[in-house]
């Protein structure tokens, strides 16, 4: 599943634009008492963009039909495939990270057009330790 795994990230960093993608993160424990486990979690600028990608994706279509013959041959009943996704409005979310470097939503980043008409790649994560130093006031709600 990792080289699965490996080829759609390539896709989708050919043509992140293209493809509303903003990055990924990959986690992977040992923890005999709850089974090894990996777990990848993917960044879209939207729902239709998630969609768009996996119905046309080459790699997303190789493993689909990669785990559809491992599994009608019986050789993956160690192996689970879950898939969430989450549509947020705009201004409606927030993530903290206190004294850790960036990760998760934090390490990813999208292309935005400046004033000027130029193409910038900026990180969604900015430093709210002068400022913005309630929930209200970094989510726009001034009264927080």
């Amino acid at each position: 599943m990792g080289t699965y795994a490996k080829e759609m990230y390539k896709e989708l960093e050919k043509d992140p634009i293209g493809n509303g993608f903003l990055g990924y993160s990959d986690y992977s424990s040992n923890n005999a008492s709850t089974q090894p486990h990996s777990l990848s979690i993917m960044y879209f600028k939207s729902i239709d963009h998630v969609h768009k990608w996996a119905h046309s994706s080459p790699a997303h279509r190789a493993a689909w039909e990669w785990w559809d013959a491992e599994q009608k041959a019986g050789r993956v009943d160690h192996l689970t495939i879950a898939h969430e996704i989450y549509g947020v409005e705009k201004g409606k979310w927030e993530n903290i990270y206190v004294n850790a470097k960036p990760y998760d939503f934090a390490a990813t980043s999208h292309a935005i057009t400046d004033a000027r008409g130029k193409k910038l790649w900026i990180c969604p994560a900015m430093d709210a330790s002068r400022s913005f130093r309630t929930s209200g006031q970094r989510l726009g709600n001034v009264r927080g």
